[in-house]
């Protein structure tokens, strides 16, 4: 089973034709799948997706599938969160914590016989709806430093400033989402060791954060890459492939198929 994000989507932009491009053919997971596998493959995965939502799937998918013999867990940037609304029936916010099945928002998007394709869909209802947010344009988001809310300190004005900012430099980038993501993957390592399946976790480039050691758990079922892809295949296969993108963040197919042939083995062992 592949888990990911846009680069586990077949993810690109096309800024000629101002078009997003979704499950295309630059996709390690499917060309893995269609090349190497010996089975039938699952990917779940979905363009902008932060690492709180691989618990979800995970824990779906293995409820979905008994036949998961190997989970690749390919983690993503961690300046991504998750948004959700419940709209009552006259479409005003509504509150509450409404107890969803792990499995609520999953779309699946393609069936073959090497393959099964899963996303999220950001709503079922109209009512109950999800999405995932990243900050934009974070050049122009400047640092809040004014008046936190330490002992003796003036009253905090986070709710007078920009949501963006705050949730950015007063959240994402902060202790928070690192204790977060330890979390999340000690859940993941406890639900996969219960199966005795193994995961692979690992990184595509060097602008994704990942820690090698887990603050709540002595891993199991984890194992850790440190090399990211990029690197991987610059050391092993002398192929830069930063180089080689069909926008500012994704990788071209070529790309895509040096990872899926080489790289994908070599972390599976």
């Amino acid at each position: 089973m592949f888990i990911g994000d846009s680069h586990c989507h077949g993810y690109w932009y096309d800024k000629s034709a101002d078009k997003v491009w979704l499950w295309d053919e630059n996709n390690y997971s499917t060309i893995y799948a269609c090349h190497l596998a010996s089975s039938q493959c699952y990917v779940y995965s979905q363009g902008g997706a932060p690492n709180r939502k691989y618990v979800r799937w995970i824990r779906h998918m293995l409820e979905q599938h008994k036949d998961i013999s190997a989970v690749s867990l390919q983690a993503t940037y961690w300046d991504r969160w998750v948004m959700g609304c419940n709209l009552a029936e006259d479409d005003t916010p509504g509150f509450g914590f409404p107890m969803l099945s792990v499995g609520y928002f999953t779309k699946q998007f393609l069936k073959s016989d090497k393959f099964i394709l899963y996303e999220d869909n950001k709503t079922i209802d109209g009512k109950i709806v999800e999405w995932n947010e990243k900050p934009h344009w974070i050049q122009k988001i400047k640092p809040y430093k004014d008046n936190y809310p330490i002992s003796g300190g003036t009253p905090w004005q986070g709710y007078e400033r920009n949501y963006m900012q705050i949730k950015l430099f007063n959240d994402m980038l902060t202790h928070i989402t690192n204790e977060d993501y330890h979390k999340d993957i000690a859940l993941i390592d406890a639900m996969c060791a219960e199966r005795d399946i193994p995961v692979y976790l690992w990184r595509i480039n060097t602008r994704v954060d990942l820690p090698l050691t887990n603050r709540f758990r002595d891993l199991q079922a984890i194992k850790i890459m440190e090399t990211p892809a990029n690197l991987w295949i610059n050391e092993q296969l002398g192929v830069d492939i930063e180089n080689m993108k069909v926008d500012e963040e994704h990788y071209s197919l070529e790309a895509h198929t040096l990872i899926a042939h080489h790289f994908i083995p070599h972390l599976l062992g």
